[in-house]
């Protein structure tokens, strides 16, 4: 498998951009890049019988995904969700073929596992090991279980009224490879996997419970406002 991917146009002005080095917007209007594909050579090689033939997740669809080199993939089996119809609500709004995609198969539970995936695995092609992201919901949690997965090291920044759950979904992979734990006089510090999460703001409860969840001794929270949760890669 080859991938088909040219390069990097910018969304707004279209100034076209080399897929050689990690860039993250357009230099001259700052807007989004997207990339861009050899569509007519795809065509030429790429068909539904050799697609068929491949793992069912996101990656079988390589030759259109911005990876070069496939061996730099990093993938927890995300994509080919289901398609299910949805007959009952599909009557009451009197269309007859109402379909739901549901993303929530994905690793992560949302679709954020798919882009993660491929930023992950494109980062780890230009050599790349550690990543930042703010984010109160999903991303970070596919963040942090694709940096994981990749032996990398995430630090996700968390606002203060970051939902429990998904406090959670961030801080749960700590639970599966406890390796050293440091404390010190501004933050309460826990190394494994690949990310560390920053909860701003959570003190109290939260905090006394994120230090529950995640170490198996009593310990005692040394500052309040920012707890963090300090992990690295095994």
């Amino acid at each position: 498998m080859r991938s088909f991917l040219t390069h990097l146009e910018c969304t707004y002005c279209k100034t076209i951009f080399s897929i050689e080095k990690p860039l993250r917007t357009c230099s001259k209007c700052s807007k989004v890049l997207y990339p861009r594909y050899d569509i007519e050579k795809a065509k030429k090689e790429i068909t539904p019988a050799k697609i068929s033939t491949r793992t069912p997740n996101m990656w079988r669809y390589f030759e259109m995904l911005p990876i070069i080199n496939p061996d730099n993939i990093i993938t927890l089996g995300e994509g080919f969700t289901p398609i299910l119809p949805i007959n009952n609500l599909g009557r009451q709004l009197e269309c007859s073929n109402l379909f739901i995609k549901d993303e929530g198969i994905n690793p992560t539970s949302s679709f954020k596992a798919r882009g993660l995936s491929a930023a992950v695995s494109k980062a780890k092609e230009f050599g790349i090991t550690k990543f930042t992201i703010p984010s109160a919901g999903n991303a970070a949690g596919a963040l942090a279980a694709y940096c994981a997965r990749g032996g990398m090291k995430s630090n996700i920044f968390m606002p203060k009224d970051t939902p429990i759950a998904n406090i959670k979904e961030v801080s749960i992979i700590d639970l599966l490879g406890r390796q050293e734990v440091n404390l010190n006089r501004s933050a309460i510090s826990k190394y494994i996997y690949g990310k560390k999460v920053l909860v701003t703001g959570a003190g109290g409860s939260i905090g006394s419970e994120l230090v529950k969840q995640c170490l198996t001794d009593s310990v005692e929270i040394i500052d309040q406002l920012f707890p963090v949760i300090n992990v690295k890669g095994y």
